[in-house]
Formats: structure tokens, sequence, C-alpha cells
């Protein structure tokens, strides 16, 4: 089971044949290139796959214009879309901040209803998404390492399980309704890579 970045980190240098480290401390890292390269192909891994909007880190909220009439964003923020009551709007993110492109402007008078995608890190994710990004960032790794393709397909096979338990436990957790679920009508919920 893959706890945390560490273990995360460990799992990436045994898909190399490489020993697995005891901390993430800048001592080991900087001792160990492989060890540094597997961090970040990892972090790396987990923002890609964090943006195409996983379960567990897309949040539908109301954001109201502070004093400035401006709306800033949280720090962790991927992706914003306009949702709800307000899903006509089109408004994306620029910087840290809300923009309305409908009227080119950063300035709101009203809240507005949006579906946020924000960066977690990798250990507040559930074990499902865990594996999933270990498994996508093993390939990445293995391929930008060794080079050598062929090596691959036990990994892909591996790979595809984890896509199974992801979707899986994603299914059992949003529990997506034709009736109710505007966004499963739509087909945004079989649109996502997760």
């Amino acid at each position: 089971m893959i706890k945390n970045e560490l273990d995360g980190v460990n799992r990436l240098l045994k898909a190399i044949s490489e020993n697995s480290i005891a901390s993430l401390s800048s001592e080991t890292l900087n001792n160990n290139l492989d060890a540094q390269d597997a961090l970040n192909t990892l972090q790396q891994k987990t923002s890609e796959i964090q943006e195409q909007g996983v379960y567990v880190n897309v949040e539908k909220m109301t954001l109201s214009p502070e004093t400035n009439k401006k709306m800033e964003l949280p720090e962790n923020t991927l992706n914003v879309m306009s949702a709800g009551k307000d899903s006509y709007r089109e408004l994306v993110q620029r910087g840290s901040k809300l923009y309305d492109k409908d009227n080119s402007t950063y300035e709101f008078d009203n809240s507005i209803y949006v579906e946020l995608t924000m960066e977690l890190s990798f250990d507040e994710l559930p074990q499902s998404v865990k594996n999933y990004i270990i498994m996508i960032a093993v390939v990445a790794f293995k391929i930008e390492k060794q080079g050598d393709k062929t090596r691959l397909p036990y990994t892909e096979n591996q790979l595809n399980m984890a896509r199974a338990a992801l979707d899986k436990t994603k299914t059992k957790n949003t529990k997506p309704n034709m009736l109710t679920d505007s966004d499963t009508h739509l087909g945004k919920y079989h649109n996502r890579l997760l």
C-alpha cells in the first residue's frame, strides 16, 4: 500500500531496480539523483492527473467578491469553471483571480457559483488515486530512465488494473444519477478522464 510520497518514490525506484530511500530529506535527495528524479516525476504526474479533475479534488462552491469587487481563488486552484445557475457565464482563472471573459473584467458585483478543481497533496489522496498516479509515474519514469518500452507490458497491465480500481472507487463515491445530476446527463461525468 502506498501511504505517502516516500512510498511512491520508493515504488518508482523499485521499478528501475534501484534501492529504496529512508526519507525525502534534502540530504538524501542531493545524494541520490534517481530519487530526486523519482520525486519530480511523481509530483509532476500528481499535478497532471489532478488537473483533469479527480472525483476527490473537484468542489462546487459560491465565491463572493471582496471589497475591491475582485474574487481571489484558493491558492491550490488548478481550474475553475462556472456552474449551476451561473453555468452560462464564461469564467476563467487568471493568476490567482477569477476573470469574467464575457465582460472583460476582474470585477464582480454578485456572488458566483463555480466548480473548482484544486490540487491536493499526494498524501491527502485516496488509495485508489495514489495507485493510479503511481502507475502513470512508473511508466513515465521507466521510459525516462531505461528508455526500453519492451519492458512495459507488465507495467501497462498494472496500470489498467489501477485504472479499473479507480473507476470502481469513483463510481461508489460519486453515485452518478442521470435523473438528478445535470453533469451526468450532459455527459460530463463520462468525458472526464477520472
